[in-house]
């Protein structure tokens, strides 16, 4: 079963999972639209910094959440210029269940 059947079975949202690029290399590693509707973008990096793909698409796509997940594990906090929300990976996955 795909992460997307999952959440529609279980949870009733009809999601979907892709992976957006452009000719330029700009990139995200996860967008999740629900019925169809950017819903939210995620980049996963090491170490906090620069996520310009992330912003990029996020604001030509209107999506108002942005992720930055890293690896660390005491950097957690919104940047307000970006309104990119930096969040290490174990306290987002566990938001996911």
């Amino acid at each position: 079963m795909k992460f997307c059947d999952y959440y529609q079975a279980t949870f009733g949202l009809a999601t979907e999972l892709r992976y957006v690029r452009d000719r330029e290399g700009r990139e995200v590693d996860f967008l999740v639209t629900w019925k169809g509707i950017p819903w939210f973008m995620v980049e996963c990096k090491l170490q906090a910094g620069p996520a310009r793909g992330l912003r990029y698409f996020a604001d030509r796509l209107g999506v108002e959440q942005r992720f930055l997940v890293t690896r660390e594990t005491r950097t957690h906090y919104l940047d307000g210029r970006s309104n990119i929300h930096v969040i290490p990976a174990g306290r987002f996955l566990m938001a996911l269940i």
